[in-house]
């Protein structure tokens, strides 16, 4: 039987005075690393007028911020191997991206900028959500997740958890139809209340937490004072 050595976790949190949640875990033989920046708010918080918003943030802020367009915030992540994804659920939106250890810094920055600072161009909405509305069909096709989304409706009715976190395509399309303008707004609005909340970033890393401490202090007040 192979001998199977035990990993000694290093693992810890900090709530900063801007009251977001810094988690890291230290892995020093490891040359890379994993980033996460986790809001604590999903579909469940949507009202039926923007149901769907949580999915078109997830989306857009992936097209651009006032420094970095779409192209070059793919390039920060893959241009050195790394990756970076996002997803939606009824209590969070998640965006995480893996880099090797060299680039934390600014795969760290760019997460935040992205969440934190995107443009939400209205041309790149209207495309964007045509993909969305195919990403939902998709969904609807997957009989786990359909059972899933009946499940939630059963159980909860007309609540707000029952809301699907990948909405209807219909309301994916009101939202963005039914006035560009609103959309943007709302968007905008969104990324404004991230900065508010207690959210949290995470990172699995060589280094220490005090300089993530730092630069996450330092990236999200900056933000939030233009806000």
């Amino acid at each position: 039987m192979p001998k199977i050595n035990s990993v000694n976790m290093d693992i810890r949190t900090t709530r900063l005075e801007n009251g977001v949640v810094v988690a890291t875990e230290s892995l020093p033989r490891i040359r890379s690393a994993s980033l996460g920046v986790y809001l604590d708010i999903g579909s469940r918080d949507e009202v039926p007028k923007t149901n769907g918003l949580a999915h078109l943030f997830e989306h857009m802020v992936f097209k651009g911020t006032p420094k970095h367009g779409a192209l070059e915030i793919v390039k920060c992540f893959e241009a050195t191997g790394g990756q970076i994804n996002a997803y939606t659920s009824k209590e969070q939106t998640c965006f995480y991206a893996k880099v090797v250890d060299t680039e934390v810094n600014a795969g760290l920055s760019m997460l935040l900028e992205m969440v934190l600072d995107s443009t939400f161009d209205p041309a790149e909405l209207e495309k964007e959500k045509d993909v969305i509305i195919e990403e939902i069909k998709g969904g609807n096709d997957n009989p786990e997740d359909y059972v899933y989304d009946l499940f939630s409706k059963a159980v909860f009715d007309t609540q707000v958890s029952a809301a699907k976190s990948l909405a209807g395509a219909k309301s994916v399309q009101e939202v963005v139809e039914l006035q560009t303008a609103f959309a943007k707004t709302a968007l905008e609005t969104y990324m404004a209340e991230f900065a508010k909340m207690s959210d949290t970033v995470s990172a699995s890393v060589k280094e220490s937490m005090k300089p993530l401490n730092e630069r996450v202090t330092a990236t999200v007040e900056k933000f939030q004072a233009v806000r």
